[in-house]
């Protein structure tokens, strides 16, 4: 596959791109010149992939700018879309560590440039700094406990709160000041990330326009009343005996006093 650099800083735009993500932020500057130095800008058109289902982990992907996102489509032409990832966030983290095939497909959602850290480069910086590791192994709980969370959405809550979460999650981030905050996807992608039917994801959706909670934008969703969403995302439905769903924040580093 044929990628593009296209900036013509793509060192400065590295950097910038990886003080921004949650993990590395906080990394020494020695630490962040040597990715800095090993890494690669690369280009993504709308609809390219970035890597395949089975393909070998070649490192960590980082999005700069557009977005990117994971899904697996079975032969019967059904997909499900699991994640978008805006930029900060990263994708093959897990693979680079277990070097298994990648377990989905990443695909541009919009032109695209994304930070490549060659495996044996993200290897070589992490695993002889014990402090460092200790980081990788926080956000991998972190992750795990998303992982949790998303798999009592898909499972214990009724359609209506499941819609409501997912839209209620990927606004954060988007809501500038005096702007309503919007989803960059349509009812078909909401039915792709909850596995639902275009005409459940419609049914459900109909009485939270009609409530002035949603609109329909031009490819979009747009949230008119964010606290009356919330309240629904997180609310108990008869389906539901579970506790409510929270987005968890970063878990607090230990300090190891020094003797």
């Amino acid at each position: 596959m044929q990628n593009r650099v296209d900036n013509e800083d793509p060192a400065a735009t590295i950097r910038a791109t990886l003080e921004r993500t949650r993990l590395f932020a906080s990394w020494p500057g020695e630490s962040l010149v040597r990715l800095v130095s090993g890494s690669e800008l690369r280009s993504y058109k709308h609809g390219e992939m970035v890597y395949h289902l089975g393909d070998a982990c070649t490192g960590v992907w980082v999005v700069a700018t557009g977005r990117l996102y994971s899904c697996r489509t079975w032969p019967n032409g059904r997909r499900m879309i699991f994640d978008f990832l805006p930029p900060g966030q990263m994708t093959g983290f897990v693979a680079v560590f277990d070097n298994e095939p990648m377990a989905f497909d990443i695909t541009a959602d919009a032109q695209s440039s994304v930070v490549h850290i060659p495996r044996s480069l993200f290897l070589d910086v992490v695993l002889p700094d014990a402090a460092l590791l200790h980081q990788v192994v926080l956000m991998l709980c972190r992750r795990s406990r998303i992982d949790y969370e998303h798999a009592q959405l898909m499972t214990m809550h009724s359609p209506r709160v499941r819609i409501a979460k997912v839209i209620f999650y990927h606004t954060r981030g988007s809501a500038d000041a005096g702007v309503e905050p919007n989803v960059h996807f349509s009812q078909d992608v909401v039915g792709s990330l909850l596995g639902l039917t275009r005409q459940t994801v419609n049914k459900e959706l109909a009485p939270l326009i009609r409530d002035g909670i949603l609109a329909r934008g031009y490819g979009n969703l747009v949230v008119k009343d964010v606290g009356r969403l919330a309240e629904i995302a997180l609310s108990e439905e008869p389906l539901s005996h579970a506790a409510a769903f929270t987005i968890q924040g970063a878990p607090k580093p230990l300090h190891i006093a020094s003797i």
